[in-house]
């Protein structure tokens, strides 16, 4: 991916801040099964449907998520699935989006075991945003986030069924580097 996030200040790629956030959680003793996607907060689902379909003809699928009180728009970019959140209701989706603007939320990854990953990261005294598992758009979620990648959250998700499409086979729509929507990442 082209856009640098930023972690501590220090920009940094997608690529890098994968890589370091795939080595951190071995070191932590979580083992991902696989990465799922990249979260970013925006402000109104309504904008990013309207760049998508202008880019790509109908309007994207939109899902509502009860549990957190916001909607999710998927798209592919370059082979990697992000995920545009539209909070509604207030969260910690709300404050980042006061405190950093439309920006990269969080990198998720698939896990077999969450409630596994929940005692590792305790165990690693690891601030946990949810103290337990949520149900989320892609299955049991929980938020994570470690002092060497703030702002940013590490999302870890245990898909209800194992054999559900992720990543490419779950999006219908591909966005390609010369297409950033106005509200890129930052």
């Amino acid at each position: 991916m082209r856009w640098p996030a930023s972690i501590q200040g220090v920009p940094v790629s997608y690529a890098v801040m994968r890589r370091d956030m795939e080595r951190w959680l071995i070191k932590t003793g979580i083992l991902p099964t696989g990465f799922s996607h990249f979260g970013v907060v925006i402000n109104d689902k309504a904008t990013a449907c309207a760049a998508l379909a202008e880019m790509h003809g109908p309007e994207p699928r939109t899902d509502w998520v009860a549990s957190l009180g916001l909607y999710v728009t998927r798209a592919e970019l370059e082979g990697t699935e992000i995920e545009w959140i539209a909070p509604v209701q207030e969260s910690f989706f709300s404050k980042h989006l006061r405190a950093f603007g439309e920006s990269l939320h969080h990198a998720s990854f698939r896990v077999e075991d969450i409630d596994d990953c929940v005692a590792r990261l305790r165990s690693a005294e690891v601030s946990l945003v949810n103290d337990k598992p949520l149900a989320g758009s892609h299955g049991k979620i929980l938020f994570a986030r470690p002092a060497d990648f703030k702002p940013l959250c590490i999302e870890f998700c245990q898909a209800p069924d194992v054999t559900a499409p992720t990543g490419s086979e779950a999006t219908s729509k591909i966005l390609t580097s010369h297409q950033v929507p106005r509200w890129h990442l930052s």
